[in-house]
């Protein structure tokens, strides 16, 4: 491949960088060549109404003024004879969706030229002619772009439920554009809020302090924390029917009902995980926590100090994940026949969460090994330095590649008998 290097001249370079530096480029173009076509269209791309004092045989070339309008679409404002040019007008729409308000009447009436238009800027809507604002594709394209061209959508289109029920899916801030009836209607809120959680602040009040469908939100896992419909979240029957549905409804409920036994009871049954936002007390009721960890295992996490001590409930615990040791007591991660039943239940990874001394002991790792080879690479560093530990690798698993791999020796591969 040939390269040619061009050496511009000083006083150009000198131009362009003051060009770049200048925040009024007009007055940079005055004093330099306006024929020099690097030094226009540098100026044009920074400020298009300098294209008005290019050199005539710039201001006159198709070409260059479709390579600025490829810089700057807004150039198509000061290009009045290239203002009917399907070629310039594309190209300056795409650089700037809003150079659409620039092209002639018949352009602004091009399917394909409005759609890159307001696949630029959904905004330049507003300069389509009015059959184009009631296309549906043009329409949805705008808005998919930008919520607030729905002020630009024609009127038959505002009034086509089914429309609108698509443009929220595509665009769920086109909810905060529409009337109140439709801010009302479950179905085209719901819709919206799929699309983004955060268009539920544009749902009419009524229907955001409605039980069924706060309910139907936390089916949907779509029910934002800090949700506004507070009369809700400290009625009791309805938090029943929430904990059940979403586990993180009890950490929306109001302080009162995070005390309360049957409220806290009925949130682990269904998710253990909500354990955490149970108050201090009850995550120290023995009952409450036991349902926790058989409903999932981690909830050991949450638990007071004196039940992760607890050997009925950490064993609860290590059953279900043997992994869960990492939240029991450290008087229980340095239990071997616990940490044991806990490398049972976890294919040996639980090994990296027993108290240190087990971690050393030669039995307990081989143990593990047993359950997975990949334990190899939790085993304590200094194991590796007792020749027994590693005799007895060698000869329980010496013949699995992966071992021979982790330990830079040949793999030992048994012999067949007709061999």
């Amino acid at each position: 491949m040939n390269v040619t290097l061009i050496r511009r001249p000083a006083e150009q370079v000198q131009l362009l960088e003051d060009l770049e530096d200048s925040h009024h480029p007009k007055r940079v173009l005055r004093e330099a060549p306006r024929s020099d076509r690097e030094v226009v269209l540098t100026a044009v791309i920074r400020d298009a109404s300098c294209i008005g004092l290019a050199d005539k045989t710039l201001q006159e070339s198709r070409e260059f003024a479709l390579t600025v309008a490829r810089r700057n679409g807004m150039v198509l404002k000061f290009c009045a004879e290239l203002q009917d040019d399907p070629e310039v007008c594309m190209a300056a729409v795409k650089q700037d969706g809003f150079a659409l308000q620039y092209a002639s009447v018949a352009l602004r009436g091009s399917k394909p030229l409005v759609l890159a238009a307001v696949e630029k800027d959904g905004l330049a809507l507003e300069f389509a002619t009015s059959e184009l604002q009631q296309d549906k594709e043009v329409a949805l394209a705008a808005l998919e772009q930008d919520a607030y061209s729905m002020d630009f959508v024609g009127d038959c289109l505002k009034a086509d439920r089914d429309f609108l029920l698509f443009a929220v899916s595509v665009n769920g801030r086109v909810l905060e554009r529409l009337g109140e009836d439709l801010r009302r209607d479950e179905e085209v809120v719901l819709a919206a809020v799929q699309e983004t959680t955060s268009a539920l602040r544009f749902a009419h009040n009524a229907l955001r302090h409605s039980e069924n469908f706060v309910l139907t939100l936390l089916k949907r896992h779509l029910c934002k924390l800090h949700y506004p419909a507070e009369e809700l979240w400290a009625r009791k029957d309805f938090v029943l029917q929430a904990v059940r549905t979403h586990s993180s409804a009890l950490q929306l409920s109001v302080p009162m009902l995070r005390e309360d036994r049957e409220v806290v009871m009925a949130a682990v049954q269904r998710h253990g995980y909500s354990l955490q936002f149970a108050s201090l007390q009850l995550r120290g009721d023995p009952e409450i926590v036991m349902c926790a960890v058989r409903q999932y295992a981690n909830a050991l996490a949450f638990a007071s100090d004196e039940l992760k001590a607890d050997t009925a409930i950490a064993t609860a615990a290590i059953s279900k994940n043997g992994c869960a040791l990492r939240f029991a007591a450290p008087a229980l991660r340095a239990n071997r026949s616990f940490v044991l039943m806990a490398i049972r239940n976890s294919r040996g990874c639980a090994l990296q969460f027993a108290a240190k001394e087990l971690r050393l002991d030669e039995a307990v790792v081989l143990h593990a090994l047993e359950s997975d080879l990949s334990v190899l690479e939790i085993v304590e560093t200094s194991l590796w330095s007792k020749s027994s530990f590693l005799t007895e690798v060698m000869r329980r698993h010496g013949h699995h590649e992966h071992v021979a791999i982790f330990l830079g020796q040949p793999c030992k591969r048994p012999r067949r008998a007709f061999e």
